[in-house]
Parts: C-alpha cells; structure tokens; sequence
C-alpha cells in the first residue's frame, strides 16, 4: 500500500481523495 507517512499533509488528501476523508481517517486536520 501506500506509504503511511506522506510528504505532506496535502499527500494525504491527494490519497483520501478529499480533505472530509482526512478528517474521518484523523491525518492532519482533525488535530489543529
């Protein structure tokens, strides 16, 4: 699978197709 620590927290949307996705699988955004 993909790596699990991207360059940035934009790689993650670029994988969860969406910013909503990151926040449900809490990568970045769900902690400001």
């Amino acid at each position: 699978m993909h790596k699990k620590t991207p360059k940035t927290c934009r790689d993650h949307i670029l994988h969860l197709l969406s910013i909503e996705q990151a926040e449900e699988h809490g990568m970045c955004w769900s902690r400001k």
